[in-house]
């Protein structure tokens, strides 16, 4: 009898397994203890209790592009009817952390993100015209 050749893995889950894996350690070296949901139709990916206070955190992986990290907001999927995009929504979460193999994890609250933000950018070094006003240096999203 023939064996079943192995299932290949989906990139982009296995990256958000890995960010996951990542925030949690992040999060647990930091005080915080950790739970995950039991569904994965939550609007976040973890949960995070310190000192009473509860935050969900949604997890993102970017890559770094040498100077910064872009991170999309929003999430996509395909189905039988075809391609979708949903927009985030200011208060599905209060936590977005963001893993970058590179330089570590950055947590920003959702107050900061704004309620229609769709996009994150964080400055991993000065920017080339000296630029400091709107520009969001992740060296000050290290901790919650």
């Amino acid at each position: 009898m023939a064996k079943n050749p192995p299932r290949p893995v989906h990139e982009k889950k296995a990256k958000g397994d890995v960010a996951v894996a990542f925030v949690i350690a992040r999060l647990v070296e930091m005080g915080w203890s950790v739970g995950v949901p039991l569904s994965e139709h939550t609007p976040y990916d973890l949960f995070a209790e310190k000192d009473g206070v509860v935050h969900t955190v949604q997890v993102r992986h970017a890559a770094s592009h040498g100077t910064h990290l872009h991170v999309s907001l929003s999430t996509s999927w395909a189905d039988r009817r075809g391609n979708h995009r949903r927009n985030r929504k200011g208060g599905q979460y209060t936590i977005l952390a963001i893993y970058c193999p590179d330089s570590g994890v950055y947590f920003l609250s959702d107050e900061c993100l704004g309620q229609n933000c769709r996009e994150v950018i964080l400055r991993l070094g000065p920017t080339n015209n000296g630029q400091s006003r709107h520009v969001r240096m992740a060296r000050d999203y290290r901790t919650l």
